[in-house]
């Protein structure tokens, strides 16, 4: 239980969780995670948009790998990719 109510600093929230200082904060965080992994809709929304987002950024990886002078047809190609992936990732993210 927690004594009182104190405002939490949101640059301070990920060391809270990481370093379980504020039992609150870690317990409310183990909660969330709980959640978003049972079976519904926010947890399947929630999978989508971090597989959306590990794609953009594999793509994103590959295509700055990829020199667009020497193999421009792949570099388009995953250009294209990356840019359908981005706009489905901030369509669902929103």
């Amino acid at each position: 239980m927690r004594p009182t109510c104190h405002p939490v600093d949101p640059r301070n929230l990920l060391s809270m969780v990481k370093n379980k200082s504020d039992p609150f904060v870690y317990g409310v965080s183990q909660l969330w995670i709980l959640y978003i992994k049972l079976p519904n809709r926010t947890s399947q929304t929630v999978r989508e948009v971090t597989r959306t987002k590990r794609e953009v950024v594999q793509l994103r990886r590959e295509m700055n790998a990829t020199s667009a002078q020497d193999e421009f047809a792949k570099w388009a190609k995953l250009r294209r990719m990356h840019d359908k992936a981005l706009e489905e990732y901030e369509a669902k993210s929103m």
